[in-house]
């Protein structure tokens, strides 16, 4: 009883001018710290954003060039493979007959296209394609990446 005898004088007693005034502090404080901590995130998921367009343009690049390479390669598959028609519509000349072999040898090799989608599987596991600001564009990544499966 005496226990709460003294908690009762202490509440009277209180200064509640003051008591006011910090708490109102306390939670200005709080409030300012979590205002600092929400533009210190919105930093740095500018900062990945920025990172991930950047590796997003360096997957790209790199698969333009193996289109580049791709297609350089089937033209090639494409003159042999009329050189070899002509062969055996016309007929050889001795001269040819190496030119010929060659090319019939350079028909039965394929290559399999593989495009790289190493950042874009990234930002799909980890869930960072939100950090993507703009939605017109995070949809043109994720349409050519499901189009190109």
């Amino acid at each position: 009883m005496a226990t709460l005898r003294r908690f009762a004088d202490a509440l009277r007693s209180a200064q509640w001018g003051h008591v006011l005034l910090e708490l109102t502090l306390l939670v200005i404080g709080i409030l300012i710290a979590l205002a600092v901590d929400s533009w210190m995130d919105d930093r740095r998921d500018a900062r990945l954003e920025h990172q991930y367009l950047q590796q997003l343009a360096q997957d790209l690049d790199r698969d333009l060039a193996t289109l580049d390479e791709a297609t350089r390669f089937e033209e090639k598959q494409v003159e042999y493979s009329a050189l070899a028609y002509r062969a055996l519509r016309q007929g050889i000349a001795p001269d040819q007959r190496e030119a010929v072999a060659a090319a019939l040898g350079a028909l039965t090799s394929r290559r399999t296209l593989r495009l790289g989608r190493a950042t874009y599987t990234d930002l799909l596991s980890t869930g960072n394609l939100r950090l993507i600001r703009n939605a017109g564009l995070r949809d043109r990544i994720v349409r050519l990446y499901e189009n190109n499966e």
